[in-house]
This record gives C-alpha cells, structure tokens and sequence, in this order.
C-alpha cells in the first residue's frame, strides 16, 4: 500500500514473480493439443502451492482458440486444439503480493506463419517501446 517498498518487499515480490515464471515454464512443456484449459489452470495451481504460494493473485485465465478474445475469459472448460494460439493470464499470491504475467504462446508449441508475423510484429513494437 506504500509507494516506496521496504528490501524485505521487494524480496516477496520478486519471489511471487519468480514462482510464477517457474508455473509458466511449466505449463508451456505440458501444454499440447487434447488437453484442456483448465487442466493448464490446474497445472499453474498446482506450482504455485509447491513453491509456498497457496493461492494465484487473481481468477486464472487459460482461454484457447477463440476463448483467447473474451475479455476476461475465466471459464477455461473448453479442449485445446492443434493450431491454436493460447492466452494465458496468472500470477503467485506470495505473502500477500501478486504477481501478473500474461503470455500467447501456440498449443502445439510452434507459430504459424500468420501467428509469428504477429508475434513479431508485437515484439518489435514492444522493444520500441523499451527502448
């Protein structure tokens, strides 16, 4: 609730962001086409109480396909198919601070052409943006 964070803080939070980049790494080895999305919520679940985060910040978004285009898409019910990109938005609750990280990444694990044009079409504009 401050504006300027203690060490011990920014400690939390960059364990919360460290748990939760090991729960994305995670899911994108298992994901793959048959599966289902809230199977991949179960999985981010999952690493979160293994590394002492009992709980994800926020409603897991893990929308496939066309589900990827709802705003705020929580029902992660449906089948992921072969082609298809999936939306993934979720972070670590670590004592009492989130973490959020929100990836596109394809279920079958490689791009099409039209989906890596895209991608890299949003990567450059976000090196820009840093730079």
């Amino acid at each position: 609730m401050r504006l300027i964070k203690s060490a011990n803080e920014v400690a939390v939070m960059k364990e919360a962001g460290r748990i939760s980049l090991g729960a994305f790494r995670r899911i994108m080895r298992f994901v793959e086409a048959g599966k289902h999305e809230y199977q991949v919520a179960a999985e981010l679940h999952h690493e979160f109480a293994m590394n002492g985060a009992l709980h994800p910040a926020y409603g897991i978004i893990s929308g496939g396909g066309a589900n990827a285009c709802i705003l705020h898409y929580t029902d992660n019910r449906d089948e992921l198919q072969n082609g298809d990109l999936l939306l993934v938005d979720a972070g670590a609750e670590y004592q009492g601070y989130a973490a959020d990280i929100t990836r596109t990444f394809p279920v079958n694990g490689k791009f099409s052409e039209p989906q890596s044009i895209l991608y890299n079409l949003v990567l450059e504009a976000q090196q820009a943006a840093f730079a």
